[in-house]
């Protein structure tokens, strides 16, 4: 995805998943630790990322993809995910209510 970044420059963003699964149920114990390498990465490399929310799973659980723009773009990612919260392809989802 190509992003505007100043005046007249353009940055590219990558689009992939927030996460390998949707949001763990609270209070569940998580087993997977090495899930957080999908966010983890951007950070050690100094790369702005911005999590979008696309909607619920099947399951009624959260899913997201990150924009990922390069060093010093941040302004990039924020700009695709206005424009595809605008779209309405992305925007926060109320969850059903949580089942003991």
């Amino acid at each position: 995805l190509m992003a505007a970044k100043g005046e007249d420059e353009e940055a590219c963003v990558v689009l992939m998943p927030s996460f390998p699964t949707t949001a763990p149920h609270h209070f569940q114990p998580y087993l997977r630790p090495l899930d957080w390498l999908y966010t983890a990465v951007w950070n050690a490399l100094e790369m702005p990322a911005t999590q979008v929310p696309v909607g619920l799973a099947e399951s009624g659980l959260p899913v997201g993809v990150q924009l990922v723009a390069p060093r010093g773009a941040d302004s990039g990612a924020l700009g695709v995910a206005v424009h595809l919260e605008r779209g309405g392809i992305s925007g926060w989802t109320q969850p059903p209510p949580a089942t003991s």
